[in-house]
């Protein structure tokens, strides 16, 4: 029996959307051969989310970011600037809470991580596509509300509109995706000092060159909230 830990990454942004989101992946058909388990991250200046979870007896685990490890960014005199330096703390925070669950897959012996963003509403057969496909790292493509329903690659390099199925990506978002426990030790860093306010370009690089391949399936098509009004 294969285990799979299904991860959902929120923020006090989020925290209205955290019914729909949680509530869908409570849904999401678990193939036969596998079990799974559930869990809420978050870090631990998000009160709002942590105080809605505890009062629902939802499985949060809080993480704190250890900003010790900023060290030789912070006296960079290329993050001077407060707006660059805010994208360069929020890419930093990002990059270390992944980092955690990839931990927490290590440490609990997992065979697979499912990770849903905080926003991000999944189709109930789309793990079960994941797996079916035998890829070690495959993610959706994303469906967005607020572009009147246009189906669009969110945060995948290429984005090919017409894809029937999964097809290597060079850039894969952390929407919504599968990977296997080879990947778990390839860890999220900051992107090489350079002004992006993502945490995925670097590391999927870094899977890239270890030798793994990152497939985006454009049949899994998700809901993106990008907003309470998207409930």
């Amino acid at each position: 029996m294969e285990k799979i830990l299904i991860v959902m990454l929120t923020h006090d942004k989020y925290v209205g959307l955290i019914p729909k989101v949680w509530g869908s992946l409570l849904e999401v058909e678990i193939p036969t051969g596998f079990e799974a388990d559930a869990i809420i991250v978050a870090e631990d200046d998000n009160p709002k989310c942590i105080e809605y979870c505890q009062d629902n007896n939802l499985p949060v685990r809080i993480f704190n970011t250890d900003y010790r490890k900023l060290g030789e960014y912070l006296t960079n005199p290329k993050w001077k600037s407060p707006t660059t330096y805010r994208t360069f703390l929020e890419c930093f925070k990002i990059s270390e809470i992944r980092n955690r669950y990839l931990e927490l897959g290590e440490q609990g012996d997992y065979d697979w991580i499912l990770l849903c963003d905080g926003d991000v509403v999944p189709p109930k057969d789309g793990l079960e596509i994941f797996i079916d496909s035998g890829k070690k790292y495959i993610g959706a493509a994303v469906n967005s509300i607020k572009r009147k329903n246009k189906l669009e690659g969110y945060y995948v390099t290429p984005w090919i509109k017409d894809a029937e199925k999964p097809y290597k990506v060079s850039i894969m978002g952390n929407c919504f995706h599968l990977e296997h426990k080879d990947v778990f030790k390839i860890r999220y860093i900051m992107p090489d000092l350079r002004p992006i306010c993502s945490d995925a370009p670097t590391r999927c690089g870094d899977a890239i060159k270890a030798g793994f391949d990152i497939w985006c399936d454009p049949t899994v098509i998700c809901q993106h909230l990008d907003s309470e009004n998207d409930v």
